[in-house]
């Protein structure tokens, strides 16, 4: 098939680029300048410009028979308010009107597991969950909202399919991720406190295969999660250190420290230009979100099971320090 994507040289869209060429379809992509690492060995059809560029868009959309929808701002930073909601909803809209454009009738449309309203660690989440309706927190937000334009998209003719995965790890992660940021200061030692509490992990390889089943099964018009394994930091931490055959040192860290220390670690991000450690946003999603994300729909419709927790932090790991760590040491 032919295929475009946008967000190609994300962390899990050029995982999906890997995955379908492995299966032998052909790609074209709309790229930033800056996403070119991840993607500049592999054999796809570069389209150079924005989601707000409509000659890239329909260039990249020509005679092609679905497109991936990945780009988005995926950010806990409050100063990116703006540039979030403006993506994030204004994209979804863009690429919308450029697949009627092109008679491109179908689209697989990346949002998150943010997009639905957490309750607390042991509410369980699905399908059916309701959408996150405050825009307190942009990102969570925006990608309720980037799924609203998707299920309306159905009634001007589109056949669209919503993934909402959860927390993603593993390999090829050029940027790296803010999830690959977090290892990468876990395995340098930099995190030395950890908050008592977890997330829902999945491997970015999972979430690639399961994409090009829903691309080659023919789903439409459907909304899966695609979740793994509900992980606390400390145990998250505790892997690392088992790949990296070191002792564990990190201290867990109740929330409400953590929240307490919350003005400091803003103020000290401000004086050094740099993205905070963490954000209320941040402690927000790992005090609220759910141990138990169903995949049954995903199970029921593509067979998707999660591998391993321990082989996808190996696979990580191993990979973060050949390409960013091994050269320090």
């Amino acid at each position: 098939m032919k295929i475009a994507l946008t967000g190609a040289g994300g962390h899990i869209g050029n995982n999906i680029c890997r995955a379908l060429l492995l299966h032998g379809h052909q790609i074209s992509a709309l790229v930033r300048n800056q996403d070119d690492e991840a993607l500049e060995k592999l054999p796809i059809k570069i389209i150079r410009g924005n989601l707000m560029n409509n000659e890239a868009l329909d260039s990249m959309l020509h005679n092609v028979d679905l497109l991936i929808h990945m780009a988005a701002i995926v950010s806990i930073n409050p100063a990116d308010r703006k540039k979030i909601l403006y993506t994030n909803i204004e994209g979804p809209e863009t690429v919308v009107n450029a697949c009627l454009r092109n008679s491109v009738k179908r689209i697989i449309h990346f949002s998150s597991i943010h997009a639905h309203q957490a309750s607390g660690p042991m509410t369980g989440i699905n399908e059916t969950t309701a959408y996150v309706s405050s825009s307190k927190s942009a990102y969570d937000y925006s990608k309720a909202r980037g799924e609203a334009i998707m299920l309306h998209a159905r009634s001007k003719g589109l056949d669209t399919t919503i993934i909402n995965p959860t927390g993603v790890l593993g390999p090829h992660d050029y940027k790296p991720s803010l999830t690959g940021q977090l290892l990468m200061k876990i395995m340098q030692g930099k995190m030395r406190f950890l908050v008592d509490s977890g997330f829902d992990w999945v491997d970015v390889r999972d979430v690639a295969n399961a994409t090009v089943k829903i691309v080659e099964q023919n789903i439409k018009n459907e909304k899966m999660l695609l979740s793994g394994h509900w992980k606390s930091l400390n145990e998250l931490g505790r892997a690392v250190s088992k790949v990296l055959g070191r002792k564990y040192k990190s201290i867990v860290m109740p929330l409400n420290v953590a929240y307490i220390g919350l003005p400091f670690i803003q103020l000290a991000s401000y004086l050094k230009h740099k993205a905070p450690l963490y954000t209320g946003q941040s402690l927000k999603a790992v005090k609220e979100g759910s141990r138990f994300v169903s995949h049954q729909r995903a199970n029921k419709l593509i067979a998707y099971e999660p591998r391993a927790f321990e082989e996808t932090i190996h696979d990580t790991v191993i990979w973060l320090t050949e390409k960013y760590l091994s050269k320090d040491e």
